[in-house]
């Protein structure tokens, strides 16, 4: 069986999009802002939503998702410390 161009092209952005995921993964916030001008948060959502996308190939883009919209560093490098209780 050979692979068309279209399927070729499809295997090459799955990738690329789940190895851009995998460098967001290690909260990088230059990685992050970078990402993001890959993929709109709109984008991403026409995606996971499309009825006629198999679930097996938005995974990648659910990843990039995460990573760069849902879980970045920045917030955490934003946030207020939690109460710490002191010993008496």
């Amino acid at each position: 069986m050979q692979e068309t161009d279209e399927s070729k092209s499809l295997q090459l952005l799955l990738m690329m999009t789940d190895l851009l995921a995998s460098c967001a993964e290690g909260e990088n916030s230059g990685t992050e802002s970078v990402c993001r001008t890959v993929y709109s948060l709109e984008e991403l959502i026409d995606i996971l939503s499309h009825a006629d996308i198999p679930f097996c190939r938005k995974r990648p883009f659910m990843r990039f998702l995460v990573w760069v919209y849902m879980n970045p560093e920045r917030e955490k490098a934003t946030e207020q410390p939690s109460n710490i209780t002191q010993n008496e």
